[in-house]
């Protein structure tokens, strides 16, 4: 039988019997499958598996239970405990460790395979050691008893009845209880604070209470090795910044007039391993600029003033570490407005018309109060280094000297009446202008037609049940090459309505006849001969399209 034995004093609540806990193993022919097992008593009175971990066991009464893999289990898979008040046990001694770290070690690896029934030597180390600011370990303590039992105590804590305390410690450290938020561990931690140095003591006293009476006391190791501060550096979030409220700033560019920097420290243990930290928020650092008619800082953040007059603004960090004092500075080009360009094109805004430039407005042909349009681009360029031009259009404001000549907006620039207007295109502070005209007469007019019949593109026989009708779609190139897609569709406003430019006939409508004046076809009849079919100029006859189709009636 194996004992758990009573400690002094008497239960503290329903949840806690002051007696011994053991932990317990589940092996499978030398496998050890702890954690793939579920652990049950029989009798939780005497004995039960802790709440807090799956592998302990823990007393509640003088007794005998037996620990099983399940309910009902042979003896081979069975063990007896008893728990004993005939014995009172004191703690021996107290061990406290602090683990920064867990590995392998390198000359005892885990195999890539395993052999079944060979030895595997396998070896584990933990590091102890804290090395930086920051760094942190977590406390683990076990006690030996009087009777020879090792216990792992201190871990998932429950406030008066079993806790761990730990007190005293240098200013180079910061104790943290266990489930501190946000923390979640269950186990006290360690940390080395900002500005701290090296230490090696004993100065942490770990107290072990059940119950609210101190069972056991001990020190805790405590080894600080702080590596060398080297090199710092600083950078700039922002690759370029402008002047507070200038115009690199507005949306449609959005140049930052402010930006974090960050700073970053290189570190050398003794053993010359490097590492590098971020100290951009350390409150150790100081920043600086070294322009400060040209930006502010406060904190890591600096700011370009709005009155800056410089093509670069340089901000500078500054921090005392272990006795050693390290500097750095960085410089952020200024950008501002290198030029701007106002175009206009033609109207409505598509692919192919936006490489055709428009220098006058005139009247729509067929059309005798109706003014054609442009759209208007306005491109901004900045001073940096790739010269980087920004279309801001929308982001722009557009006038015009004369709105009953020239209607101006972001998206159009259209004819009114015969005249001549400064339209000016104004982003910020920064503006162009044009003089746009507007004659009363055609000066772009439409030179062909494209009139095209959905699901006949590649046919020249139009099948169909009798009475059926086909709608048609035009488009036309004005002389400027501007191309109008789909005239039966006026929502751009560019023109008016379909039929009042574009007219359509049929050589026997009889066979085939235009039904409307949007170009809709209908089939009445076979015929054995083709039928021509004709799109034109409603003012100008002269421009049209033909298309001959033969008719062909389906079944029904």
């Amino acid at each position: 039988y194996e004992a758990l034995d009573g400690t002094p004093g008497s239960s503290c609540n329903s949840a806690y019997s002051p007696y011994q806990r053991t932990e317990v193993v589940a092996e499978a022919d030398g496998l050890d499958v702890t954690p793939l097992v579920t652990f049950v008593t029989s009798n939780d009175q005497v004995a039960r598996v802790a709440a807090s971990r799956f592998d302990l066991i823990e007393g509640r009464s003088a007794g005998v239970a037996t620990i099983s893999l399940y309910a009902g289990a042979p003896v081979a898979q069975s063990l007896p405990i008893e728990v004993t008040d005939d014995v009172r046990v004191s703690v021996d001694r107290l061990v406290a460790r602090l683990v920064t770290k867990m590995s392998w070690v390198a000359e005892q690896l885990p195999p890539e395979s395993y052999v079944f029934s060979v030895d595997a030597q396998v070896a584990v180390q933990l590091t102890g050691s804290l090395r930086a600011e920051g760094h942190f370990g977590l406390v683990y303590t076990s006690v030996v008893w009087s009777d020879g039992l090792h216990e792992e105590v201190g871990f998932s804590p429950e406030a008066g009845v079993n806790e761990l305390f730990l007190t005293g410690g240098s200013a180079n450290v910061m104790l943290i209880p266990p489930l501190t938020p946000p923390r979640s561990e269950s186990f006290w931690q360690v940390e080395v604070v900002a500005g701290a140095e090296e230490e090696c003591s004993l100065s942490i006293i770990v107290n072990w209470t059940v119950c609210g009476r101190t069972i056991g006391t001990g020190k805790l190791p405590l080894l600080i090795e702080l590596p060398v501060p080297t090199k710092m550096s600083i950078g700039a979030e922002q690759s370029q910044l402008s002047p507070a409220g200038s115009d690199p700033t507005l949306p449609g560019i959005g140049v930052a007039s402010k930006s974090q920097l960050k700073v970053l420290v290189t570190f050398e243990a003794s053993d010359g391993t490097l590492t590098t930290r971020d100290l951009t928020r350390d409150s150790r650092v100081k920043y600086s600029t070294l322009d400060a008619d040209c930006a502010t800082t406060q904190g890591s953040l600096i700011s370009v003033r709005s009155t800056a007059d410089c093509s670069v603004v340089r901000a500078a960090a500054t921090v005392t570490l272990s006795g050693v004092r390290l500097t750095a500075s960085t410089a952020v080009p200024i950008v501002r407005v290198l030029s701007a360009s106002f175009t206009l094109s033609g109207y409505p805004p598509a692919d192919e018309n936006a490489g055709i430039t428009v220098a006058a407005l005139g009247l729509v042909q067929c059309l005798t109060d109706f003014y054609s349009s442009a759209t208007p681009r306005f491109v901004v360029t900045l001073d940096d280094a790739a010269s980087t031009a920004y279309d801001v259009t929308d982001y722009s404001i557009f006038t015009s000297s004369n709105s009953s000549v020239v209607l101006a907006s972001p998206t159009r620039l259209r004819g009114m009446s015969p005249g001549v207007a400064l339209v000016t295109a104004s982003f910020g502070t920064t503006s162009e202008s044009v003089l746009l005209p507007v004659h009363r007469e055609v000066i772009d007019p439409i030179i062909s037609i494209a009139w095209t019949i959905p699901g006949l593109d590649d046919s020249d026989t139009y099948v169909d049940v009798v009475n059926s009708t086909r709608a048609t779609i035009v488009d036309v190139q004005l002389e400027s090459g501007i191309m109008w897609h789909n005239l039966a569709d006026n929502s751009t406003a560019a023109w008016t309505k379909l039929e009042d430019l574009v007219g359509f006939n049929s050589s026997n409508p009889a066979i085939i006849s235009v039904e409307d004046s949007v170009g809709t076809l209908q089939l009445r009849h076979n015929w054995y001969l083709s039928v021509p079919l004709h799109a034109f100029v409603q003012c100008n006859t002269s421009t049209s399209t033909e298309r001959e189709l033969k008719a062909n009636l389906a079944p029904g």
